[in-house]
């Protein structure tokens, strides 16, 4: 009985485990190189730490983000409802690992269907809750 107990309670805890692993159904692939057919975009030293947004074609947008190279920011959210898609981000603490205080960018690449179908003129990007409204330069 105490089996059959152990058995039903881990199957039930795997199964909310998985749900929640499927909850949030953000499709990105992260970039580890700026893809060369991209937009070229400058960034000045005084624009460190703001995110920003490309077209890579039409079928992708690649969105850069600031933070730890130990924490990095990962994907956590797409609103593709709101007049202008949210992509929200939330640091990565690796089981726990402390956040170095350094500053490093990570690239990610959404596909398009993720943005409501269209390449978006504008993207609102939350990483910690911190709000930046970026227009995609294409």
């Amino acid at each position: 009985m105490r089996r059959l107990v152990g058995l039903v309670v881990g199957t039930v805890a795997l199964a909310g485990a998985l749900a929640g692993c499927s909850a949030a159904g953000v499709s990105y692939e992260r970039v580890t190189a700026f893809p060369t057919d991209a937009p070229i975009a400058s960034i000045a030293p005084e624009d460190m730490g703001t995110p920003l947004a490309l077209a890579h074609g039409a079928d992708a947008l690649i969105v850069v983000v600031w933070g730890s190279s130990s924490c990095r920011p990962t994907p956590t959210g797409i609103d593709a409802g709101a007049a202008v898609p949210v992509i929200t981000f939330a640091a990565d603490s690796k089981g726990g690992a402390a956040c170095t205080a350094d500053l490093t960018s990570t690239m990610y690449s959404f596909p398009v269907s993720e943005l409501g179908g269209a390449m978006p003129a504008k993207v609102v990007i939350v990483t910690d809750g911190v709000r930046s409204t970026v227009t995609v330069v294409d």
